[in-house]
């Protein structure tokens, strides 16, 4: 067990991952509650769309979830480290444990649900908006400095596994049921909660009883704090033009990106393809994500970043067409969602890297809180657009529509002359 104390800190303990128990349940309750999460990502907008017969406004309550996240992340990582980190975890899981559990309920005796499922991923999100940094906060607390790294890796070995088992579990449970697709969530968090609970050893912060008279200065600090470092840092992204150039796309691309990936499972839906295939857009998105991510190593030793930027922007971008084009036929949308997921792990690693790469050392923080705020500004509108074009139009029309962007997105990256002459 890892144990922290006066004498021992992060940065000395050595014990290996594999025998760091607190790490382990930390890690074994949030693959627990993200396989609950990606069933009912699955599953939520299925059972909205046959509650209202509304792709509206089953895309509207995924927007609202992204834009309270987006909007309070900042200020609930204020909160995040001056809160026991057990504490804010366990009761942050209870709390979207709670409210899926009421809404399975009310699903499962037939009552009319609409509201209530609005409200409980308001206040899920809301809940999971606190646990995440609270949640790195314990990472970095229960591992040493020089496994971080590795503990990185393991979480995002953790999250894609989630997303690639999750939404085929969504859409069988969904077969049985709204409830029980519902109920899975509800099961993940309190699995989480448990996990955390029993972690035998601190998750900090390690902060005197005296420093809690200050909290009030500490956050207003912070919040002023924030807002110069996030204007310095936009100050620089808009300094150099290949930087604003690379960034303003990587901010735009995320609106068709994610509209798509919204817009397909809804449309396909709405055309009535059976929800256990629907689940399968997500296996093979997350497929091909994870074997682009073994591309991006290749790519940087062989081709310059100019090329690689135009390259992974038009693949991506081909994938959506292919996407579009081949809709609703499940199994030649498959392969598109693999091919459009492909080259995002080389296109956002290309441009973040550049981003990151060019600034001063003393800048990269403000750079890095400036770069958060400003690429998740239109990630809520996707799922709205989504579900409006299809209500308005139909779902070819939105996925042709997102499609198009990607491919205005490549041509502008394309031919921008800063973004060709870019080398390193």
């Amino acid at each position: 067990m890892l144990k922290m104390g006066a004498e021992e800190s992060p940065e000395t303990v050595t014990v290996p991952l594999s025998g760091n128990r607190g790490f382990r349940l930390l890690m074994g309750g949030q693959l627990a509650s993200s396989l609950g999460t990606s069933a009912a990502a699955i599953a939520l907008p299925l059972v909205l769309l046959d509650l209202t017969g509304s792709t509206a406004a089953a895309g509207s309550v995924s927007a609202m979830a992204m834009l309270i996240t987006l909007l309070l992340g900042l200020v609930a990582g204020v909160f995040a480290d001056r809160w026991p980190r057990r504490g804010t975890l366990v009761v942050a899981a209870l709390v979207a444990a709670v409210v899926w559990a009421v809404s399975a309920f009310v699903l499962h005796i037939g009552a009319s649900s609409f509201g209530i499922l609005v409200a409980a991923a308001g206040v899920s999100a809301l809940a999971m908006t606190f646990f995440q940094p609270a949640q790195n906060g314990a990472v970095r607390h229960l591992v040493p400095r020089a496994q971080l790294s590795q503990a990185i890796a393991i979480d995002q070995a953790r999250e894609t596994t989630a997303s690639l088992l999750g939404a085929p579990i969504g859409g069988a449970l969904l077969v049985l049921g709204p409830a029980v697709a519902i109920a899975a969530d509800s099961a993940g968090f309190l699995i989480a909660a448990a996990c955390i609970a029993v972690i035998g050893t601190s998750l900090g912060p390690n902060r005197a009883a005296g420093q809690a008279a200050e909290k009030g200065r500490a956050i207003t600090g912070y919040l002023r704090g924030l807002l110069r470092d996030a204007g310095a840092g936009l100050k620089h992204l808009w300094s150099t033009p290949a930087i604003r150039t690379c960034f303003l796309a990587a901010a735009v691309l995320n609106l068709p990106f994610i509209g798509i990936q919204v817009g397909l499972v809804l449309g396909l839906r709405a055309a009535g393809t059976p929800v256990y295939l629907i689940g399968l857009v997500e296996t093979f998105s997350g497929l091909g994500a994870i074997v682009g991510a073994t591309l991006v190593g290749p790519m940087n030793r062989r081709i310059s970043l100019g090329r690689q930027i135009a390259i992974t922007s038009w693949a991506i971008a081909t994938g959506g067409l292919l996407i579009a084009l081949t809709f609703p036929h499940i199994w030649f949308v498959l392969p598109a969602c693999f091919l459009n997921t492909l080259f995002v792990p080389a296109l956002n690693g290309t441009l973040m890297g550049h981003v990151f790469g060019s600034a001063p050392e003393d800048l990269a923080g403000r750079l890095g809180a400036a770069a958060q705020i400003a690429s998740g500004l239109l990630i809520p509108l996707a799922p709205l657009a989504a579900g409006i074009l299809i209500q308005a139009a139909s779902g070819q029309i939105a996925l042709v529509t997102f499609a198009g962007l990607l491919v205005a997105i490549a041509a502008a990256l394309s031919a921008t002359p800063s973004i060709r002459r870019l080398t390193t």
